[in-house]
């Protein structure tokens, strides 16, 4: 979602998009630094997501592996998930309610709502500070749902965060913090069904999950406007998560960009040395005992620009002591082509890596995930290409069309566990081996993957945005991408009525997913029944009405069609829902 236009941005705000942006003068020239000290106000132009009010779906999954492509537009909104049909709302921000009054502002924001599904809603927003001096904001989230699915095993669940960032601005530095806490809690469930809830209690513990994660993080960066000095940026981070079985991961990490300009050839405009690095500590506690990962992550990088051209060049050079010690290299290398200045560009490049398939990552993904056997791997991605275009017309329309090939070694997957009947092993090591719960497995292949955008804004009264994905596996042996989707369409739109009625839609379309059954075959092990989950289309709709320029109502309507799709296996998600509620700011 992209909105073109030229916008008066102050300092404070500048200087917090470096802060999770990064210092970067990649692409600029030599004129930027004529000037030593940074300018009180500053015009840019650019991209930036247009605020829809979307009925955002909690967990929402199972998450595409893509292929991730830094100077695209659509990357980081557009993941390729699968939807819950459950009503989570996004923060919204004072500036983005006040369009009609130009000299009023206000600092806090609190929305009150109800479900049908007997769904309390609640959410605070606070943002307050001194251009060029700080800011501070306050973000508090609750909601909940106690309705049952229909032949299916009790099925409630809630989410409940809390999130606090200040950020100090000084004369060439930005100092911040940010701490969070997150809880979320749910039940196993099933077919209500005499074969599977046979001789169990619908209330036993066992069927309960709950995860709790508190985070931390300090950043200290750099915001000089001569690249003739050296840039920096250091970030250090921690989080903890645990849930009620006695699973838990720790994970601290640090990780810096130092870069300056050098003139390595005169031939460039802009050319600038620099070097980023990481260090990662995990340490996970399971059934199986406890294990620790140290990684160690650096790579000196060249920057350059010679007219329409624009590159990052460097070798990435990984380090990771897990159940063995392993050195990786992987070259790396982003070009742009500016063909048409701020309106059409080409872009293409190689990467590779290691990530985590961390506790925190796979949990939040697919809260049904068991608590026993399990092991949390790096995947390495061996090699990655990816290439595309991008551009906007009339600063209005916005499109962007990509496609990428990536190697891999083990990518995470959710398997259907082995079924066996509730008996005397219910005390044995793993309890939950008759449940409808998810194990962790590993895979390796490739995928090639295509992505298309396209956004529509038209000043603050229309937002459209359509994007599609196509992904396509080749795994290893015979094993499938389990849960991964494989066809994804999305479109969004939103219009402003008479200044005060703003009605918005939303409609997913999500193709065909691999899932798997785990059958016991007496003498002969296990053996695994591969097949597809059908596709689905969810649609949402909704209204804001604005009753006085602090009290405004809105209507939120999740999965009109009332499909009961599977989220995963067994799981099917709750059908439409109808949500009021109402909106305070002062």
């Amino acid at each position: 979602m992209l909105m073109i236009k030229y916008i008066k941005i102050s300092t404070g705000l500048f200087f917090s998009a470096l802060m999770f942006m990064g210092v970067q003068a990649f692409g600029q020239t030599r004129a930027d630094s004529l000037n030593p000290k940074h300018q009180e106000n500053v015009t840019v132009y650019g991209t930036s997501k247009p605020v829809i009010e979307k009925a955002y779906k909690i967990n929402q999954k199972p998450q595409l592996p893509r292929i991730d492509m830094p100077s695209t537009t659509f990357t980081d909104d557009f993941t390729g998930q699968e939807m819950p049909t459950t009503i989570t709302l996004q923060p919204i921000k004072p500036a983005l309610i006040t369009e009609e009054i130009k000299n009023t502002t206000w600092n806090n924001v609190f929305r009150l709502g109800v479900g049908s599904r007997i769904s309390p809603y609640a959410e605070f927003f606070h943002s307050s500070g001194v251009e060029s001096s700080y800011r501070f904001n306050v973000h508090l989230y609750h909601y909940s749902s106690f309705a049952n699915i229909k032949n299916y095993l009790p099925s409630p669940y809630s989410n409940t965060s809390a999130e606090v960032d200040f950020e100090k601005y000084f004369d060439y530095h930005i100092l911040g913090f940010k701490a969070a806490y997150k809880l979320n809690a749910n039940r196993y469930y099933g077919h209500e069904t005499s074969h599977d809830t046979i001789a169990f209690n619908k209330k036993d513990n066992r069927f309960k999950q709950r995860y709790q994660e508190g985070s931390f993080s300090i950043d200290y960066a750099s915001t000089y406007r001569d690249f003739d000095k050296l840039h920096h940026r250091i970030q250090a981070s921690t989080y903890y998560i645990s849930d009620i079985h006695g699973t838990s991961e720790l994970f601290a990490g640090i990780n810096f960009d130092v870069h300056k300009a050098f003139e390595v050839y005169n031939v460039f405009n802009h050319q600038q040395l620099g070097i980023v690095g990481k260090y990662s500590l995990y340490q996970e506690k399971t059934n199986l005992g406890q294990n620790r990962d140290n990684y160690i992550g650096g790579m000196p990088y060249f920057d350059a620009k010679y007219g329409i051209i624009s590159f990052r060049a460097g070798l990435n050079v990984q380090w990771l002591m897990s159940y063995n010690v392993k050195l990786h290299f992987y070259p790396y290398l982003d070009a742009k082509f500016n063909v048409i200045p701020q309106r059409f560009s080409l872009f293409a490049g190689v990467k590779g890596g290691l990530k985590k398939n961390s506790l925190a990552v796979l949990a939040d993904e697919n809260p049904f995930l068991s608590s026993y056997n399990n092991e949390y791997h790096w995947q390495n991605n061996k090699l990655e290409f990816y290439g595309g275009f991008k551009g906007n017309i009339a600063r209005r329309l916005d499109f962007e069309v990509s496609a990428g090939y990536q190697t891999f070694q083990d990518m995470a997957f959710f398997d259907y566990p082995i079924f066996s009947s509730p008996d005397s092993s219910m005390s044995g090591p793993n309890p939950f081996s008759y449940l409808n719960v998810f194990n962790v497995k590993y895979a390796s292949g490739n995928l090639m993957a295509f992505s298309a955008g396209l956004t529509y804004v038209n000043s603050s009264n229309v937002k459209v945005w359509l994007l599609g994905n196509y992904n396509r596996y080749n795994m290893d042996g015979n094993y499938r991408p389990l849960y991964k989707p494989l066809q994804e369409v999305r479109f969004g739109c939103s219009i402003r009525m008479s200044g005060k009625f703003r009605p918005w839609i939303e409609a997913y379309y999500m193709g065909n997913r691999w899932a798997s059954y785990q059958l016991t075959s007496s003498g002969t092990g296990n053996s695994s029944y591969f097949y597809e989950l059908p596709a689905y289309y969810d649609i949402n709709f909704g209204s804001d009405y604005q009753i006085s320029t602090q009290l405004s109502a809105f209507l939120k309507i999740t999965n009109l069609l009332n499909q009961k799709y599977l989220q995963f296996n067994s799981y099917p998600v709750k059908g439409l829902e109808v949500m009021l509620g109402a909106a305070y700011r002062f």
